[in-house]
């Protein structure tokens, strides 16, 4: 951990007692416009460690300022145009049309 420490500029203080002020960081996910595998690896570790998280989207980054809320927010690693204008246009088919069919429903 100490190269860790160093590289990173990090001050730390190592502790031998469990008492005192817990510390429970407030943590966010960025949810991405395209889907993402980091961003779900990421949350799923988040759960199989029981770390609260929250889930933040564009509509929240434009929103507010996000800094009231958390300390720190996880992002996948994606390309920045992907981030800020999601998918290409074209890169989707159009949501399907399902038209009623009465006898999918008949046993």
């Amino acid at each position: 951990m100490e190269p860790w420490i160093k590289n990173l500029g990090v001050t730390t203080e190592l502790t031998t007692t469990t008492t005192g002020a817990t510390v429970k960081p407030r943590i966010a996910i960025y949810k991405p416009w395209t889907a993402s595998m980091d961003e779900g690896w990421s949350q799923w570790i988040l759960e199989q460690f029981e770390f609260p998280f929250a889930i933040v989207t564009n509509t929240d980054i434009l929103a507010s300022d996000l800094s009231d809320r958390f300390d720190v927010i996880l992002m996948a690693s994606d390309r920045p145009r992907n981030i800020k204008d999601g998918f290409a246009k074209g890169a989707v088919p159009p949501p399907m049309k399902v038209a009623w069919v009465p006898w999918v429903l008949r046993i």
